[in-house]
């Protein structure tokens, strides 16, 4: 695959922001180690057209199952391997947006009370010194 603005090589593996229908086909995900390649997966990626994609996810098509299907119930059309990738992207993803919520500054009368808040009293007073 030749990479350019469209498509992306990232951590978890490439990225296709906009698909055409010639990026159809087989992938393979190679792993080299020592200098031997060993394929770690296949993925066949196929095209679906605008018009079925609008057709499925219409809730208020009489066929469309957007309504009535439970994301859940999509993860069994992909094969465990697949699968497996998408929770650790996802688990991967949940992880960074919270190191970026914990080490984002804190606005406002927050910023004045934290703290205050870390150097409050314990209520264990078993655990003072005499000097407090």
């Amino acid at each position: 695959v030749k990479l350019s603005d469209r498509v992306l090589s990232t951590n978890h593996g490439l990225l296709i922001r906009s698909v055409h229908s010639s990026d159809q086909g087989l992938y393979y995900c190679l792993a080299t180690e020592n200098g031997f390649k060993r394929t770690l997966a296949k993925i066949r990626l196929q095209i679906l057209s605008e018009a079925l994609v609008s057709a499925l996810s219409n809730k208020h098509s009489s066929w469309g199952w957007a309504a009535s299907l439970h994301p859940k119930a999509l993860v069994s059309a992909f094969s465990p391997a697949e699968t497996l990738a998408m929770h650790q992207y996802c688990k991967e993803r949940k992880q960074m947006q919270s190191l970026q919520n914990i080490q984002s500054p804190m606005r406002g009368d927050l910023g004045k009370l934290k703290p205050l808040l870390d150097h409050r009293k314990s209520r264990n007073r078993r655990n003072h010194l005499l000097g407090e």
